[in-house]
Formats: structure tokens, C-alpha cells, sequence
């Protein structure tokens, strides 16, 4: 099975400090941490709510648990390795004035 993922074409071209900035957003958006935290929830509800047979459902509740975490550590990777070209910058700019 092979998946084809189309961007928007109208999507602006971003420096890595842009995609660290807009990383850090969503990271910090209330909406998404709500949002994160009760699809999470809803998850360990399912789980605690499965049957000792049914161990595909733990399964799959298992997988999404996975990918959610996925996505947040995606994000995270996003700002910080912006903020450290941005920190990089800085100090070749500083060495370079002085």
C-alpha cells in the first residue's frame, strides 16, 4: 500500500525559524492541547473499556497512542531545530561583528 500526500500549492515557502515559530504555536495553542488531551483520554477510556479478548481493539488503541505521541515529538523536533539555526545565526553574526 502506497499513499501520495499533496501539500497545498499555495502553501508560502518557510525559514526554519517560520516553522519553529509556527511549531511552538500549535505546541502552545490552547485548542491543541485541549484537543490532544482529550483524544488521549478517550483512548485510555476505550482501553480500560476493552474486553480481555479483544486485543486487536488494544491494538489499535495502542497504535493512535503512538501516533499522537509521533506528531507531538514531530512538532517539538520542528521548534527546537529552528530555534538552534536561529541560535547558530546569531553567534556566526556575533563572531563575525566582533
Amino acid at each position: 500500500m502506497s499513499f501520495e500526500i499533496e501539500f497545498t500549492p499555495d502553501m508560502p515557502e518557510l525559514s526554519s525559524e517560520e516553522w519553529a515559530a509556527e511549531a511552538q504555536r500549535i505546541l502552545e495553542s490552547p485548542v491543541f492541547c485541549r484537543t490532544f488531551a482529550d483524544v488521549e483520554l478517550e483512548l485510555m477510556n476505550e482501553w480500560q473499556g476493552s474486553g480481555a479478548d479483544d486485543a486487536e481493539k488494544r491494538e489499535r488503541i495502542h497504535m493512535a497512542v503512538q501516533l499522537l505521541s509521533a506528531l507531538r515529538t514531530e512538532l517539538r523536533i520542528t521548534m527546537e531545530s529552528g530555534l538552534i539555526d536561529r541560535d547558530r545565526i546569531v553567534r556566526i553574526t556575533d563572531f563575525q561583528t566582533h
